[in-house]
């Protein structure tokens, strides 16, 4: 498989993920969407070389920082409800 499509596979696998624990989450106040969020980020973490971990985490909050707009526009598409 060539690397394109090893991307396009994942990218694929990660939206099919997404759509199975969205709902599961929606189900559950924020804190408890926050703490299972915040113990699946440090399962992934705590997955990498310790010497890698300051950047795993570093990347992953700022890549996170960027996408909170886009899902902030996909959850209020008419506008937020704080404006």
């Amino acid at each position: 498989m060539n690397e394109r499509r090893q991307v396009t596979a994942q990218i694929v696998r990660q939206e099919q993920l997404v759509r199975v624990i969205k709902p599961i989450l929606a189900r559950n106040p924020q804190g408890v969407q926050g703490t299972a969020l915040m113990e699946l980020l440090a399962l992934f973490i705590a997955g990498h070389h310790p010497s890698l971990r300051e950047v795993a985490l570093n990347t992953h909050i700022e890549v996170v920082r960027q996408m909170v707009p886009i899902c902030e526009a996909e959850l209020f598409p008419h506008g937020k409800p704080w404006d």
